[in-house]
């Protein structure tokens, strides 16, 4: 079954065919078009996906504006910048929230449950005025009018409030954050007039450690309370026969050593621990200044599950031994002006319905819901002000500037005061400015996943088994800023594009990350940096696609080949071309591992990515050069793109955070020596050569009854007859069954049958190999040729000087 061949012309005329004075973008377009006509652009167009929001004034034009919206343009995901330029919108700083201090008491149910109660106390000097009971804390939130109170809690049971008893039930009345009264029932402690009936309440006689109040406990109950409070537990009644322990829950909610707050080497900053001991004197402690807010929603939630940082947190208290003693703890977000997080503000969530601006708007264009965080500054100048806005979710059917209202008391403050009015981008001056969205399309079919219109930048989706948890891979393609004829490549199991600019990204050396980023875990997926860097090619997986000398005047040209089945048609070879002097001129000539049954006896696509590609190249390609170089080799090399230098990349050994130790070909290409190793195997011509003996060299089988002799020329030895001795074979076939690399066992991967080598000795001396010539075994099998080198002008085996081109050809089957 002969190969598809095709051709795409870069920058076509009327008549379809490759012209000079092309761009970047002419080359990005003509890439996105072959990768059409293979089938690889996959997945499914979304078109008007909200990609990005900028504050009141961001300049479009600007190449560094998008800085102060987000932190590092290599985060993945990314995170807020926290500038103070988000205070033009907002209305200003909202009212903080006072930190609380929170006392648990907590016993247990034998080993079926724990027992908490919360604790209120009173001031050490017994403050009453007029039955207004004033308190040492500041109280929790969830300590509303109407709570029913025990008077039993800790303390010294002599030092009691005039007016109470020991041990009876009252009801508080919230007056403020540090002071109670007592009512008689829930409803008259709920009474706005704050009389009915109260309590009369004298100081006690005792001036320390006064009896607290308790509320009633309850069986593993779900504890909520804020961000930047202080909580204390008390737990020395348990008998529970193991330790109370306040946990991470991300994970999930039970008890696991390494996911507790009372052991220092859980925590690498110790004020981010938990103190104490849990007794009376010395109560377990629990600052929540550094904590983060719980979350259940990954902040990007197309991002593959359970990798990469999603920004969850779950947090929760369990007991050492006694699996059922647990309950979970909720963290609220809340601005109390009392910590400052660079790395996570505080948050409000908020979606915008789609079906509403549909409405507003008029134009039915099917918006869907658009998930928001709102962020705060938490400790500035600029405290309580808006600092930054993120997308959370992939919307669709949404235009750039799309008019919307964040109302004020959804996030934290008032409205209309606090409103955020979304809509074509303004800012005059103060804090009522107008942010706005920026949108995109994720290509499929005719369209890559994303492009940039100047041609910089290309990502590929391409599909490997949408049924497994690593099934896609995603592939970067820079065209380098510096030059018309280099470009980089990189790949990645995710790709992160909520947040960043996209398609309106404006180029910035620094800042590409801006474009887009390559997602995963760190060390596994991606490394350490930004993306696609392309500033730096000696770095990088770097290729000529062109011409050094004066690229863009000669026409250029991306052909494929790509296997028909039932041979595997996931495998294709693609390759640029440029016609220089009339000839056509090879330059990078790539495959990029696709298909389940690449590495299927080796590795399962649900723990591995499969992010590695072969590449081939001749002496010439490798010099740049149109001839001068010529050899009688082709090498097939094999690795995994990625930033390298001299001790560190890719396939680093042990891993470190520039390792992809997750992509499938780190088990072949692990390299302690050095940062990025490439597999290659060389295909030499055995017909008249000089073998080298080189670990990399293979030496295609070759006989021939016209040459394979020997004569001897001594009479006297033997009769005429007999001086010609030879051996009456032939052997000078195409070698199919090829090895994507010879140096990887059990191999990967082995090229469809219709891709062979072919070694070849023919006159006359000055005939030079070239890509699209073809080579006639028998009518119905015609092979043309993808890469081939050779030497011209040689004495053969022929024994006739100049008279044989000696050489070796990398070719696609296309007739038979």
């Amino acid at each position: 079954m002969a190969v598809t061949v095709g051709t795409v012309p870069v920058n076509p005329n009327g008549s379809n065919e490759a012209t000079e004075g092309w761009t970047h973008a002419h080359v990005m377009d003509a890439l996105e078009k072959a990768f059409y006509q293979m089938g690889w652009n996959s997945g499914a167009q979304k078109d008007g996906v909200p990609i990005a929001v900028l504050y009141p004034g961001y300049d479009m034009n600007s190449t560094t504006d998008f800085e102060a919206c987000i932190r590092y343009d290599y985060d993945t995901p990314p995170r807020v910048d926290g500038n103070n330029i988000w205070e033009r919108c907002g209305g200003g700083p909202i009212t903080a929230t006072s930190k609380k201090t929170r006392y648990f008491y907590v016993t247990n149910a034998g080993t079926v449950s724990y027992q908490i109660a919360e604790e209120i106390k009173t001031s050490n000097n017994n403050s009453v005025t007029n039955n207004i009971i004033q308190l040492d804390h500041n109280l929790g939130e969830n300590l509303v009018s109407g709570t029913e109170l025990t008077y039993n809690g800790q303390g010294d049971a002599n030092a009691v409030l005039g007016g109470l008893s020991s041990g009876n039930t009252y009801y508080m009345r919230r007056v403020s954050d540090y002071q109670i009264s007592l009512h008689d029932s829930a409803s008259n402690a709920q009474d706005p007039s704050g009389t009915a009936g109260i309590y009369t309440v004298t100081a006690s006689t005792y001036n320390t450690d006064p009896l607290r109040f308790k509320t009633i406990p309850q069986t593993n109950p779900t504890i909520t309370i804020n961000r930047g409070d202080q909580a204390y537990f008390y737990t020395h009644a348990t008998t529970d026969g193991g330790d109370f322990r306040l946990c991470d829950f991300t994970a999930g909610s039970s008890y696991s050593s390494d996911r507790h707050y009372h052991d220092t080497t859980n925590n690498t900053t110790a004020s981010h621990g938990v103190g104490g001991n849990g007794t009376y004197a010395t109560p377990y402690s629990w600052d929540l200044t550094y904590y983060m807010q719980t979350e259940d929603e990954p902040i990007d939630p197309t991002q593959i599950a359970g990798v990469g940082d999603k920004r969850l947190y779950a947090y929760g208290y369990a007991n050492t031994v006694n699996a059922t003693l647990k309950g979970t703890i909720i963290i609220n977000g809340v601005y109390n002006n009392n910590y400052e997080n660079s790395n996570e503000k505080t948050y409000w969530k908020y979606t915008v319905s789609g079906a509403a601006v549909d409405a507003a708007i008029g134009d039915n264009a099917g918006r869907t819901d658009l998930k928001l965080r709102i962020y705060r500054d938490d400790y500035s100048t600029n405290a309580g002000e808006v600092s930054g806005i993120l997308i959370c979710n992939e919307a669709t059917g949404w235009s750039d500037g799309d008019a919307f209202t964040i109302p004020g008391n959804a996030i934290g403050g008032l409205s209309p005061a606090n409103d955020i009015v979304f809509g074509t981008n303004a800012y005059t001056g103060g804090t009522n400015g107008t942010p706005s969205i920026l949108t995109t399309s994720l290509g499929s079919g005719v369209n890559m996943f994303q492009k940039h219109p100047d041609g910089y930048y290309g990502v590929l989706r391409l599909e490997n088994n949408g049924s497994k948890k690593f099934g896609v891979t995603y592939w970067g393609f820079a065209l380098s800023a510096d030059n018309m004829y280099q470009l980089t490549i990189a790949s990645g199991a995710d790709w992160s594009y909520l947040n960043r600019l996209g398609k309106h990204f404006k180029y910035n050396t620094s800042y590409e990350g801006w474009f887009g980023c390559f997602d995963g875990d760190e060390g596994l997926d991606r490394q350490s940096g930004p993306a696609l860097m392309r500033d730096n090619y000696t770095n990088h997986n770097w290729h000529n696609y062109a011409t050094s000398a004066g690229p863009t005047s000669y026409p250029l040209k991306i052909k494929y080949y790509k296997a028909q089945s039932p041979q595997d048609d996931n495998f294709a070879v693609i390759q640029f071309i440029q016609t220089i002097e009339s000839q056509d001129t090879p330059f990078f000539t790539f495959s990029l591992n696709k298909g389940q049954n690449f590495g299927a006896s080796i590795w399962d696509l649900d723990e591995v990515w499969n992010g590695s590609y072969a590449y081939y190249s001749t002496a010439d390609m490798d010099s740049g050069s149109t001839g001068s170089a010529r050899q009688n080799w082709i090498d097939t090399r094999y690795t995994t793109p990625g930033y390298h230098s001299s001790n560190q990349g890719p396939h680093t050994e042990p891993p470190n955070n520039q390792s992809l130790t997750r992509e499938a070909n780190y088990g072949y290409l692990r390299n302690a020596g050095n940062g990025q190793y490439v597999a290659t195997t060389r295909y030499v011509s055995n017909i008249d050569s000089t073998n080298s003996g080189s670990w990399d060299e293979v030496y295609t089988y070759f006989r021939s009854s016209a040459y394979d002799k020997y004569t001897d020329t001594d009479s006297l030895k033997y009769n005429y007859a007999n001086r010609i001795g030879t051996v009456g074979v032939g052997y000078h076939k195409p070698i199919k069954g090829l090895p994507i690399n010879n140096s990887l066992v059990p191999c990967p991967f082995y090229m469809p049958d219709d891709y062979v080598m072919i070694q070849a000795e023919i006159t006359p001396g000055a005939t030079v190999f070239r890509p699209g010539d073809l080579i006639t075994v028998s009518t119905s099998e015609v092979y043309t040729i993808i890469i081939a080198d050779n030497y011209t002008n040689q004495t053969g085996l022929d024994g006739i000087a100049n008279n044989t081109a000696n050489g070796m050809i990398f070719a696609a089957r296309t007739v038979g």
